[in-house]
């Protein structure tokens, strides 16, 4: 309502937010203050004799918090000197010369903890069994100069809580005596803590309460000792047992709120204190009762304007701290760089045209998105032909990509670019770009005419299609098949490169998208043993096949081993054996040349491992004689009587020492998915650890372990760079007991974690 009607005004109406939000607190908080003010001014005027009792109380409690504080913050003092160390220890030795340090540690600490307290007392520190006092205003003086201990040896003692002895208890005693045994809660302790207040401290908070001239105020303790008192000559004195005061305070109930004492009448108020069992008892002369009416009625408008002006400050805090989060906001949304009118305008409607910037944003946003989009499903297609993803994020991913294709089943036709190298060699990089594209989309529209489908680059010079189809029938393997051969004919006819697909088998499911892939990269595989150029379905290979590119495996191996021992005819009789296979089961001369480069770079291989310099130790390029040859029996004939005489007259040159480190090297690389151990290599080639090990690292320039890593490493990375085996599968692989010691080990090796490396080398 008061904001209503506050809003009608017009220079406010006009005003910004930031100050409208200040009136509109200001008159929600003032306007209930002054109504309750009136309020309390009329029920102060007719119900005087309440108001007084509740400022009794009021009077009451300020002095006891007051008085309790005190108390307080003196038994706090007390308990912490009494329980300190320090004390204790002093105590326990005494003056003596050899107690000099401590006895000076402990005079510091105690002046500490006067100096360091706006309350003004004394402390002595009565050593019982060397009859010593150490005070705060004599120094340490002998027992009989301390007034004090004939006090405190009369006053019962409680070993549980502070004692406290008023003033004028005994003849001569002007202060407050607050004692702690030492050590604490001993019932015969040998020293005794005595903090001195003079009583003038209380009588001050007295005069401070603003008692007036007639009313009077005692502190009453448990055992009906007045203990505080405006008057000191009442401190320490007894209520008589025969007196109403005393049955008063004995129990306030049985006489009510007047008390007739001598010829006055007072109107008594009572207030006992949960700390130490003391009473405050408030006596206001009944006569006086008119004028303190009309002085609590000014007392009562002196308090509502004092709350008026802490409302307007409380008020003008609040309206600036409300209004710091539209701030915040005005500033965020304006990306931190507001100029000065949007600093001190109206922050609603800097807001309201941030809003307005942000939706146009959304929309440019929107657009970008739609640009990126493909992007994201070309991703997603990977992590699938990756086998990357969960089922649960295959779905969850699934729905946010919008995957065009929603297949049951799926077929992958992976097609690559024959000698890439030579590709790349050719063509720059813009240009290489814009032939795979082209590349790409002409495979796309090719399936795109019969079937659902996507497409990728899994690889450098790879497109992948994956092909969705709800019901594989018996028609479809040959139509995938058709399509292949008009791939392949398209390519021939507009592109200057050639190219080998495989096309899988289905599978069900997006998570048989992946087993496709594997599938499809597994049947491009046989180019070498089918040639390039051509399509390759799972029906096109055969046992025998098969078979044939295991027995040319195994005779490179074999070619390799026998190298690697300086065995010259064992490796030229496997060479006539892998030429026969190569014969009788290749019929491309491209393939022949590959088979015998890897051969060729098996070698090689074996001689950089062992710290040769390959490109200075061969005159020519060994690469490029071979495809220079023109017939299998020429490439067997430079294999036969130059290559591998040259290879083991270089690995052979140091002696039985090199022999021994071949050995060792060729059992590190063929075991590299085995447990290895320096042991394990030394008995298997008959030498002991000590001799190999020192052998290995003069001719490799490493320690054993380190060219395990090494290999082991090297291995992991064309796995990581050329295949789709997940990183846990690939640290079991070569022996790691968890993921996390092989990625620590990968990252030294490699400057980057497994996973980067594998997104970093595809990228």
């Amino acid at each position: 309502m008061f904001a209503r009607l506050l809003s009608r005004l017009y220079f406010i109406r006009k005003t910004s937010f930031k100050r409208r939000m200040f009136f509109y607190l200001l008159a929600v908080s003032v306007i209930p203050v002054l109504l309750l003010g009136g309020a309390a001014s009329w029920i102060a005027a007719t119900t005087v004799q309440q108001e007084v009792n509740r400022n009794h109380q009021i009077i009451l409690t300020q002095i006891q918090v007051q008085v309790d504080e005190l108390v307080k913050r003196l038994d706090q003092v007390a308990v912490h000197l009494a329980s300190d160390e320090l004390v204790i220890k002093a105590v326990q030795l005494g003056p003596s010369l050899d107690s000099v340090g401590n006895a000076m540690e402990m005079a510091e600490k105690i002046q500490k903890q006067r100096n360091y307290s706006d309350i003004p007392f004394h402390i002595a520190l009565w050593l019982r069994d060397y009859q010593k006092v150490f005070t705060t205003w004599d120094g340490l003086i002998s027992e009989d100069d301390f007034s004090s201990a004939r006090y405190i040896n009369l006053a019962p003692m409680n070993f549980i809580s502070m004692t406290i002895i008023p003033p004028n208890s005994y003849p001569n005693q002007s202060e407050y005596l607050l004692i702690r045994p030492v050590p604490m809660f001993e019932e015969h302790p040998a020293g005794i803590l005595v903090v001195r207040l003079d009583q003038n401290h209380i009588t001050d908070i007295f005069k401070q309460a603003n008692l007036g001239k007639h009313r009077k105020l005692l502190v009453v303790n448990g055992n009906g000792t007045i203990v505080a008192s405006q008057q000191q000559s009442e401190v320490g004195s007894k209520l008589t047992s025969t007196s109403e005061l005393y049955r008063f305070w004995n129990n306030p109930g049985d006489i009510g709120e007047t008390l007739e004492l001598g010829d006055k009448k007072y109107n008594l108020s009572a207030q006992r204190s949960t700390l130490n069992d003391w009473t405050y008892i408030a006596l206001t002369p009944s006569k006086e009762l008119k004028e303190k009416s009309n002085y609590i009625l000014n007392m009562t408008w002196g308090f509502i304007g004092i709350l008026i002006v802490l409302w307007l400050i409380v008020v003008f805090i609040s309206s600036n701290r409300l209004y710091i989060p539209i701030q915040r906001l005005t500033s965020k949304l304006s990306g931190g760089a507001m100029d000065e009118k949007a600093q001190t305008g109206d922050g609603l409607k800097e807001i309201d045209s941030y809003i307005q910037h942000m939706v146009v944003t959304n929309d440019q946003l929107q657009s970008v998105i739609g640009v990126l989009f493909p992007r994201f499903q070309e991703s997603l297609l990977l992590g699938l032909l990756r086998g990357e993803l969960s089922e649960q994020e295959i779905f969850s991913h699934s729905k946010l990509s919008e995957l065009p294709i929603s297949s049951s089943m799926f077929f992958v036709c992976l097609a690559e670019i024959d000698g890439y190298s030579d590709f790349s060699n050719t063509y720059n990089v813009k240009d290489r770009s814009l032939l795979h594209f082209a590349f790409r989309k002409m495979i796309e529209e090719q399936f795109a005419n019969h079937f659902e489908v996507l497409t990728a680059a899994p690889m450098q010079g790879q497109v992948a299609a994956v092909i969705g189809l709800e019901h594989p029938t018996a028609s479809t393997d040959e139509q995938l098949r058709r399509i292949g051969r008009d791939i392949l004919k398209f390519v021939a006819e507009f592109f200057s490169f050639g190219v080998s697909l495989a096309i899988s088998s289905a599978h069900k499911g997006y998570p048989g998208i992946h087993k496709a892939g594997k599938e499809a990269e597994g049947l491009l595989s046989y180019r070498l043993m089918l040639g390039t150029g051509r399509m390759i379905a799972p029906e096109d290979i055969a046992p025998d096949l098969k078979q044939s590119r295991y027995e040319i495996v195994k005779r490179q191996k074999l070619i390799i081993e026998s190298i690697s021992g300086g065995d010259l005819q064992a490796a030229r009789t496997q060479l006539a054996e892998l030429a026969d296979t190569v014969v009788n089961n290749v019929r491309d001369s491209n393939t022949v040349r590959g088979l015998f480069s890897h051969l060729l770079g098996e070698l090689e291989f074996l001689m950089q491992s062992l710290g040769h310099d390959t490109v200075k130790e061969f005159e020519r390029d060994p690469y490029r004689e071979l495809h220079e040859m023109t017939s299998i029996e020429e490439i067997v004939k430079w294999f036969d009587c130059q290559l591998f005489p040259e290879v083991i007259n270089r690995l052979q040159s140091p002696g039985r020492q090199t022999t021994l480190v071949h050995q060792a090297i060729l059992y590190v690389r063929d075991h590299l998915e085995s447990d290895i151990s320096l042991q394990l290599v030394a008995d298997e080639i008959e030498v002991s650890t000590s001799h190999l090990s020192k052998v290995f690292k003069d001719i490799t320039g490493q320690n054993f372990v380190e060219y395990v890593i090494e290999c082991r490493m090297k291995l992991a990375m064309k796995w990581l760079a050329q295949t789709d085996v997940p990183i846990k599968e690939i640290a079991d692989r070569i022996r790691y007991t968890n993921v996390q010691n092989f990625a620590r080990t990968f990252k030294q090796y490699a400057q980057m974690p497994p996973g980067q490396y594998r997104n970093r080398f595809r990228s």
